[in-house]
Parts: C-alpha cells; sequence; structure tokens
C-alpha cells in the first residue's frame, strides 16, 4: 500500500514538475513563452508546493524500505518459531 502510494505520489510530483518548468522557462518550439515574470507570487507558490511533494515522495520511500525490513523481520521471526516448535524445544 505505501508503496503503491509512493510510485503514485512521484509520477504526480513528475508530472507537476514538468509543468512548472514549462510555466517558468516556456517552450519555444511551440510557441508557449513562460509566464512567471508576470506572477511571481504564484510561481514562488508552486515551487514551493512542488517541493514539499518531493519531501513527501522521499518519505513515502522510507516508508515502504522500513515496511518492507519490518515484514521481512516478522516473516523470519514466524519461521524460527514455527521451526521451533516442529522440533519440540
Amino acid at each position: 500500500m505505501v508503496l503503491g502510494i509512493a510510485l503514485l505520489l512521484g509520477t504526480a510530483v513528475a508530472a507537476a514538475t514538468t509543468l512548472g518548468l514549462v510555466s517558468r522557462n516556456g517552450m519555444a518550439k511551440v510557441g508557449w513563452e513562460g509566464f512567471c515574470d508576470n506572477v511571481p507570487l504564484f510561481c514562488s507558490k508552486v515551487t514551493l508546493s512542488i517541493g514539499c511533494c518531493y519531501v513527501a515522495f522521499f518519505v513515502y520511500c522510507i516508508l515502504a524500505i522500513l515496511s518492507v525490513y519490518r515484514l521481512k523481520a516478522s516473516v523470519a521471526s514466524i519461521n524460527y518459531n514455527h521451526q521451533q516448535e516442529k522440533e519440540g524445544i
């Protein structure tokens, strides 16, 4: 579950970054000009929100890694207990 959320958040942040860069710098090939010179407060808020999304993405990735290690330790403990019961210890 956590890994799925991290992947969705990563793709959303990548798309937002792309749109943010296009709005800031423009795209000359298609005739789009950047508009951050006209509305700098909006662009700074967008930059801040994309930065916060990257932080959330990395936190979710860390949570996913910790969940995997915790699950691995839990499974190893269950296997160890099952093996002890089987041997009659």
